[in-house]
């Protein structure tokens, strides 16, 4: 049996007390509150990187959603990484953190629309018969050539 001393802190009311303690335990129970502590501490730190990446995704779909706005509005030509970047109001840096190079973030841009444009439909009758998916499809193609000006000609 080993003697430990525990600290107690109480908030009451606005009010903060606190005190000591001594208490004999075993080498079992000290190691069951170590593995205890680490647990927490383990399920705290995967919390706290999966909120990261989650930020990480929502970070590049934001620059991902002002890349096609440019491209909406101003054609392709538009998409760089400086404009991407003043667009949103981010350092050119910024960017490269998301994505290596230029083409790296015109690929992304692209494929990005390409699941704008043919977002799997709400209605599942779409697949149902042949004529009602290319039906779709065209509809989808008549909305990205709308949305995307020169899309289909580029790409």
């Amino acid at each position: 049996m080993l003697t430990v001393i525990i600290g107690v802190v109480a908030l009451a009311g606005g009010f903060a007390g606190g005190f000591l303690y001594r208490k004999k335990v075993s080498e079992k129970e000290i190691s069951s509150a170590e593995e205890e502590g680490r647990r927490i501490v383990n399920e705290a730190i995967r919390n706290a990187e999966s909120k990261k990446k989650e930020a990480l995704l929502e970070a590049k779909e934001e620059i991902l959603k002002t890349s096609r706005v440019l491209i909406q509005q101003n054609g392709w030509e538009a998409v760089n990484i400086r404009a991407v970047a003043a667009a949103c109001g981010v350092s050119v840096g910024c960017i490269y953190n998301y994505f290596g190079s230029k083409t790296d973030l015109v690929s992304a841009a692209v494929e990005s629309i390409w699941s704008d444009i043919f977002r799997h439909p709400d209605d599942p009758a779409v697949f149902e018969d042949t004529l009602s998916c290319i039906c779709w499809m065209y509809r989808q193609m008549q909305y990205g050539s709308e949305q995307y000006p020169g899309f289909f000609t580029h790409h």
